[in-house]
């Protein structure tokens, strides 16, 4: 599994504060896993340090056996980490990584973070795999100068699905890299009305002009590539709509 989703804190009013606060973790990624029979998780991977990535960590830990967690290297030394992360941890083995090591029996190769850092933006980890017939890259929230640094270093790299960076922000998902990585289908992950206007217009621009597939969580509700030896499709669960209105 890769991030947790949650949500980020801002601050409230009394009269703000929810009394019956809905715990997403529970309502919707708990609850879909134990409907497919998951109650184990061989790797949980944490991109990065932002709460909308790693705030729903904490119920999964109570809910769901996990063995490893996979942070980039310098998380652990976060406060983030230690309030969120370290409290709730229990046997899980921690993992702190850069594009240097290689995990037995994980099915992912890393391709970012270079160095520690600090959990931020720019320390993301970067994925890569083939699953069924595409090969795909997932970078959390890395921005364009990650994604620059990624082309240059594996300059033989081919992209068929990209999940976008950082939620279709513009500074995330470089042109020129995508152009060259010859990205075909596009994923993102962003919620309706989001505070932040993600997917930003630029990103959308470049969607158009590569002319890239994509898949948005906005108007297609939960995306799942399906895959077996024969075939392969893309199946979401909520029709396009416009509910500019």
């Amino acid at each position: 599994m890769i991030d947790t989703g949650g949500k980020v804190a801002l601050p409230q009013e009394e009269w703000q504060i929810s009394k019956t606060s809905s715990n997403q973790a529970k309502s919707i990624i708990i609850n879909y896993l134990q409907s497919k029979g998951i109650n184990l998780l061989d790797f949980l991977l944490l991109t990065h340090g932002d709460m909308d990535h790693v705030g729903n960590a904490k119920y999964l830990f109570s809910s769901i056996k996990i063995k490893h967690l996979i942070v980039p290297l310098g998380m652990t030394k976060t406060n983030s980490f230690r309030r969120e992360i370290k409290p709730y941890l229990g046997k899980t083995d921690v993992i702190e990584v850069t594009n240097q090591v290689q995990i037995r029996n994980f099915p992912f190769r890393i391709l970012h973070p270079f160095k520690s850092g600090s959990a931020v933006n720019e320390d993301s980890i970067a994925l890569f795999a083939k699953v069924g017939n595409l090969n795909v890259l997932t970078a959390g929230d890395l921005p364009q100068e990650g994604e620059r640094e990624i082309a240059s270093r594996y300059p033989d790299l081919k992209i068929d699905l990209l999940k976008f960076g950082h939620h279709g922000s513009k500074t995330s998902s470089n042109i020129n890299v995508l152009n060259h990585w010859q990205v075909k289908y596009g994923i993102i992950s962003a919620g309706r009305h989001n505070r932040y206007g993600h997917p930003k217009k630029e990103t959308l621009e470049t969607i158009s002009r590569l002319k890239i597939r994509a898949f948005n969580t906005q108007t297609n509700g939960m995306i799942r590539f399906v895959y077996n030896n024969d075939k392969s499709y893309f199946q979401t669960f909520t029709k396009d709509f416009n509910d500019s209105d």
